[in-house]
């Protein structure tokens, strides 16, 4: 007979039953976001499939690039608000405190933010233009669109996962895929084989999909409350803008990469690289579901002291996740060949090699991330920036294990994945040990560690 046990509420239960439930804890909310991932997840497939096919190999060699840039530069400038608004909302939210000074001093560094970068990139667009956007300004308009499209979706996700309103979030991601794949097969009917409006569909989506969610409902209402620090909050933001910038260009700088270094005659070899890499991602995008719920969940459950609950829904996920690397690296070998061709076409041809390698550096990445979010939980985004740079570093030097195109990029993502991995790990464990507190009263996000 089990030993009575009181765990997240419950008095007794097994304890398979016990972490079960430690999980549902971790991650409530998942339910709809699980939904609208998978649709995203389908309709985005769809959209590189109807696109690869009605443009052909030479002309989705700019969309891979261009998808490379928008999502590189969109969730790695943006993330970290999505993610800072919705632990500092659900903790403020876990102690009965208002929110809405934390959600009024966060939209000031996405104005900067949205500045900046659009700065950045026209002062870069003849570079930009001419090494990887395949000459056309129409793809560098596509671009600059992006930016603040999706600086405006960050913004609604952060808010809506922080008051828990992941319905909502659901149909903010689902909306901006559906509206990008309806977009593209619109154009494939009319018989557009240019890349351009196909990633203008890119741009101007997510656009499309905060405006339908507002338009059907209200926008949420957000409770008034004490001040927070601007200094503290800036300093969480830029720690995280760090860290997200070096792990989105760790997770998409494959095909990039593999545009500058083609050489005569491996003109297609970006789109076929990305083809490869959407199929091996497969986990990765349904691992956004959990991604949306875990840090403010996580949050919580540190703030209001659970943190032995903490620790063993972290082993949990760590548990599951590392399982399914291996699994996943083995199908994909297997079925990864075939599943690129159904979904891509006869143009696209990729090896077992290829799958193997891209699939398993795709889990690591996901298990980073779900560690990264137990991290950020905990208030160690100074850590976290350190590590997804080292990350990035270890993808540099990958990049001279080998002269052939594609095995040098795919050792390169291997290895990058596998350090922040590792260094997640390590780091999350030693500020668990060394976590004495949550947040103060004034919602400050200085770590409450010592030495």
């Amino acid at each position: 007979m089990a030993r009575p046990t009181k765990v997240l509420g419950e008095a007794r239960g097994s304890w398979l039953g016990r972490q079960f439930a430690l999980i549902r804890r971790s991650t409530r909310g998942v339910g709809p976001v699980t939904v609208g991932v998978l649709i995203a997840g389908g309709c985005t497939y769809g959209f590189l499939g109807v696109t690869a096919r009605a443009i052909g190999p030479e002309e989705f060699n700019a969309v891979s690039a261009l998808w490379a840039l928008v999502f590189t530069a969109g969730p790695g400038l943006f993330l970290p608000l999505q993610q800072e608004l919705g632990r500092s909302l659900a903790a403020r939210v876990a102690d009965s405190s208002g929110a809405s000074d934390v959600f009024r001093h966060g939209l000031l560094p996405v104005v900067f933010l949205v500045i900046g970068a659009i700065v950045a990139t026209l002062l870069a667009g003849p570079l930009l233009v001419d090494h990887v956007l395949g000459g056309s300004w129409l793809l560098f308009l596509a671009l600059e669109i992006s930016i603040v499209s999706f600086a405006t979706s960050f913004v609604a996700r952060g808010l809506l996962s922080g008051l828990g309103q992941f319905v909502g979030f659901a149909r903010v991601v689902a909306g901006e895929a559906a509206v990008r794949l309806v977009l593209a097969v619109v154009l494939a009917v009319a018989g557009v084989d240019d890349a351009g409006p196909y990633c203008l569909a890119i741009a101007l989506s997510p656009f499309v999909s905060v405006a339908a969610l507002w338009s059907w409902r209200r926008p949420p209402s957000i409770p008034p409350g004490p001040p927070i620090s601007r200094r503290s909050l800036a300093r969480a933001l830029s720690y995280l803008l760090a860290g997200s910038l070096c792990a989105q260009g760790l997770a998409n700088a494959g095909p990039i990469v593999v545009e500058i270094m083609a050489i005569d005659g491996q003109g297609a070899e970006a789109g076929r690289f990305l083809a490869a890499l959407m199929i091996a991602r497969l986990a990765l995008y349904l691992f956004q579901a959990v991604q949306a719920a875990l840090v403010p969940n996580l949050a919580a459950m540190a703030k209001s002291g659970h943190l032995d609950e903490f620790k063993a829904a972290v082993r949990n996920l760590v548990r599951v996740i590392g399982a399914l690397t291996v699994v996943g690296s083995i199908g994909g070998a297997v079925l990864g060949p075939t599943v690129v061709e159904v979904m891509f076409g006869d143009g696209y041809p990729v090896g077992a090699r290829t799958m193997a390698f891209l699939t398993g550096a795709s889990m690591l990445y996901v298990l980073a991330l779900a560690v990264s979010g137990a991290l950020i939980a905990l208030e160690g985004h100074r850590w976290n920036s350190g590590i997804w740079a080292s990350a990035l570093a270890a993808f540099a030097i990958g990049l001279l294990a080998s002269d052939e195109l594609f095995l040098r990029v795919e050792i390169a993502y291997l290895a990058g994945s596998a350090v922040a991995a590792a260094l997640q790990l390590v780091v999350v464990v030693r500020t668990a040990r060394r976590w004495t507190r949550g947040p103060d009263q004034h919602g400050s996000v200085e770590p409450r560690t010592h030495a």
